[in-house]
């Protein structure tokens, strides 16, 4: 099964491992820059690819709000609802698919669930930064998902949906056209 998903693009403040996306300031043209020797200058800015998802955001996702990236803990949760300028929590989006190495990596023992969030294939970002030096912008995609059968003392409870993924923690992305 495939399901449609947004990808978005968020400037990442800070040098990255390589290889990654950086855009010109002045020309906002993208390339993946993989040039472990050469420092970056100034005229730069690095770049991070988001696949989003509307399912609900849990302790121990990460998720994308107000253009920043955050990690859901219950007590920020909590202290979120209790005030007005929460509601804007709920236009947050569950961060499924990254270039953001960040989020590729364990670390966070203090949840419930950590996530080891899947990176986006290399012929899918080459293909999207041709598509923005285009000005063909890619804002949506598809992933594919898989049954997952959910079982208790060996009956088949439910069945649900997850993300597929490569033996390398990558996911299988097509284009929407």
């Amino acid at each position: 099964m495939k399901k449609k998903h947004e990808i978005v693009m968020i400037e990442a403040g800070k040098q990255t491992n390589f290889p990654h996306l950086i855009m010109g300031k002045g020309s906002k043209s993208l390339m993946l820059y993989d040039n472990h020797y050469c420092k970056l200058s100034d005229t730069y800015l690095n770049q991070h690819l988001y696949i989003l998802s509307d399912e609900e955001i849990k302790e121990g996702d990460w998720f994308i709000w107000n253009d920043s990236v955050e990690l859901r803990l219950d007590k920020m949760y909590k202290m979120l609802k209790k005030h007005d300028w929460a509601i804007k929590y709920i236009e947050a989006k569950k961060i499924i698919a990254t270039t953001n190495p960040e989020l590729h990596k364990p670390g966070y023992e203090s949840v419930k669930h950590p996530s080891y969030i899947p990176k986006l294939p290399t012929d899918f970002i080459e293909k999207y930064v041709e598509e923005w030096n285009k000005r063909n912008v890619i804002k949506q995609i598809e992933l594919d998902y898989e049954a997952n059968v959910l079982l208790e003392d060996g009956d088949a409870l439910s069945e649900a949906w997850k993300l597929k993924l490569c033996s390398n923690n990558i996911v299988i992305i097509h284009l929407v056209l």
